[in-house]
């Protein structure tokens, strides 16, 4: 089952991300992606309506950390249809695309206005 996150329509969303270089058998893991050669992008499909939204990708420091964050502003989601959202992030360099894994983003109704 992918992993969920949830979010109340109408609240910024802000994910801090790290990208890990998939290393070869028997090479040592936890190293962070260089992204100066891969740019990633992050969009999201409403599970019912098909709706498509493509989020903010900021990359921190591409040589140095792998980091980035994936946000949304609060005016941007309170234009988002509740209910479950298939996203992933994909990771493009010049001849080569890769994706991670999908993930759940659940979008909830606010109550407080």
């Amino acid at each position: 089952m992918p992993d969920r996150i949830y979010i109340k329509r109408g609240d910024s969303l802000a994910l801090d991300c790290t990208a890990w270089l998939t290393p070869p058998k028997g090479a040592d893991a936890g190293v962070s992606r260089d992204l100066s050669v891969w740019a990633p992008e992050c969009q999201m499909r409403h599970a019912q309506t098909g709706m498509k939204v493509k989020m903010t990708v900021i990359v921190g420091d591409p040589l140095m950390s792998g980091r980035f964050v994936i946000s949304a502003r609060a005016d941007e989601t309170s234009k988002w249809p509740t209910g479950c959202w298939h996203a992933d992030i994909q990771f493009t360099d010049m001849d080569t695309v890769k994706s991670t894994d999908t993930f759940i983003i659940q979008v909830l109704e606010d109550i407080t206005t």
